[in-house]
């Protein structure tokens, strides 16, 4: 940021930290859609194993799943497609956090019907959100101050709400 040009690259590195939709083209979407569909697709797969995650590790060896390989497979994956995502749009805050967490409020604890779920529910918060960011004022507010507004509220009510912060 220090040596960038103020007038050209400075407002893209900005807007690029808040997170946005703006700079993303057509050209962007034609490497990153495979490789995101191929990572969904992954753990959409493995979703079935995910529950076993959460059972004790004997347990889940019990039933043939090989715990290391699955566990490997999920980081790489998920930190391949955030990789991607970022690269796209930059940082957007609260979504990874908020979305989850509803979506388990809602549905439960089960990932063969949280995972769709939670993939629908965060494409309408961000559909929502980033509408709301062209929306609002003349000039377009960057995505992640939107999410921040309603995520951070959001997410304290559902940590209230669960017995995670006392009044």
């Amino acid at each position: 940021k220090y040596i960038a040009d103020p007038l050209d690259q400075l407002p893209q590195i900005t807007f690029w930290l808040l997170g946005s939709f703006t700079s993303v083209r057509q050209e962007t979407l034609y490497w990153s859609i495979p490789i995101l569909l191929l990572g969904s697709c992954v753990l959409l797969l493995l979703r079935f194993q995910m529950n076993s995650l959460s059972l004790p590790a004997e347990e889940a060896q019990s039933l043939g799943i090989p715990l290391k390989l699955i566990r490997w497979v999920i980081i790489l994956t998920s930190s391949t497609l955030t990789a991607v995502i970022v690269s796209v749009c930059g940082i957007i805050g609260w979504i990874g956090l908020l979305v989850p967490h509803f979506t388990r409020v809602w549905v439960g604890y089960d990932h063969r019907r949280a995972m769709p779920i939670c993939a629908l529910l965060g494409a309408i918060f961000m559909v929502s959100a980033d509408t709301l960011a062209r929306t609002l004022t003349a000039g377009e507010i960057p995505v992640s101050l939107i999410t921040a507004l309603l995520g951070a509220p959001l997410f304290l009510f559902l940590m209230y709400r669960q017995g995670g912060i006392h009044a």
